[in-house]
């Protein structure tokens, strides 16, 4: 009996070491090759699970001689080490919320799968946020919309340019598909802003391919390449469902030059998909370097796959 609880032991504990080892190499590699990608794609609360059994199963009897220290400090630091990456790095328990001054507040959501019941209730949550600028990606037909439409068709504009519908308080300068290729589409939109952030701003709504076999890399370069091509601005915003990482090498290979609003003002935990149990962080706001976002939030808007992010912008002193 004692040697079947041993080798079940000695089990559980390899696989922990591998899941552990696979989620390490997908953090190292993140998804510059397509192999590593699924292995970045180990939620980081799978690892600490898998780190916490594996340290049980493989706690010392007699960890007073030199063997037992050193296999008790392992079992104690692994686990450890991986919750502090996931509560202070990958994500933000410990920080503060900034104190808000006059912003330019953007709402974007992908309403994907999401029902005119429960569409219903979202205009009015939605309406209640006084947003300057909505985007929704996969918005369905107009009849969803009707107290958000007649709202910002009285105040500002209220269109589509598919896959989004936009609505805004702000004049729209211009707005035009700039890239619709290989499942890969940005829709530019230039808005005065200049009453709230000094100036007009050029935004990227972008939606890229969900497929997971799909190269997250190599959809990153064709977009850069494609944005190139269509000799367009560079944006102030870029924001939609990225189907890509937050902390992922393809994110930042796409927008090299724009931070995530969620790492200048996100809290707590950040992850958009999936909704009910979010483990991924898919769906991102970037900035430009002379943006500062003031807050960063994540909701459950209690419709679709995803989460809702909410964002209020300001000028960076």
């Amino acid at each position: 009996m004692r040697s079947i609880l041993k080798t079940i032991k000695l089990a559980i504990a390899a696989l922990s070491v591998c899941v552990i080892i696979a989620w390490l190499v997908g953090q190292i590699l993140s998804d510059r090759y397509t192999f590593s990608q699924w292995l970045l794609w180990i939620p980081t609360p799978f690892a600490i699970a898998f780190a916490l059994v594996g340290s049980i199963a493989l706690l010392p009897k007699k960890p007073a001689n030199r063997l037992g220290k050193t296999q008790l400090g392992c079992c104690i630091s692994i686990p450890i080490a991986i919750v502090i990456y996931f509560a202070l790095l990958e994500h933000h328990f410990l920080s503060g919320a900034s104190n808000t001054h006059t912003s330019f507040k953007v709402i974007h959501f992908n309403t994907v799968t999401a029902t005119d019941h429960e569409l219903e209730h979202l205009n009015n949550y939605i309406l209640a946020q006084n947003a300057d600028l909505i985007v929704l990606t996969n918005p369905g037909n107009r009849r969803r919309y009707q107290a958000l439409t007649e709202s910002y068709e009285a105040d500002g504009n209220a269109f589509v340019v598919r896959p989004f519908r936009i609505f805004s308080r702000h004049e729209i300068l211009e707005s035009r598909l700039i890239v619709a290729n290989q499942g890969i589409t940005v829709v530019l939109l230039r808005i005065d802003t200049s009453s709230m952030l000094g100036k007009p701003i050029t935004l990227y709504a972008v939606d890229l391919p969900s497929e997971p076999k799909i190269s997250r890399m190599q959809t990153a370069k064709k977009l850069r390449n494609m944005l190139k091509d269509a000799n367009a601005p560079l944006p102030d915003i870029a924001l939609g469902d990225f189907n890509m990482t937050r902390r992922g090498a393809a994110l930042k290979t796409a927008f090299p030059n724009l931070v995530h609003a969620f790492d200048q003002a996100g809290t707590g935990y950040g992850a958009t998909y999936p909704r009910k149990f979010p483990l991924f962080h898919i769906d991102h706001i970037l900035l430009a370097q002379t943006l500062q976002a003031q807050t960063y939030q994540l909701i459950n808007p209690q419709a679709g796959r995803h989460r809702m992010q909410i964002a209020e912008i300001r000028t960076k002193p």
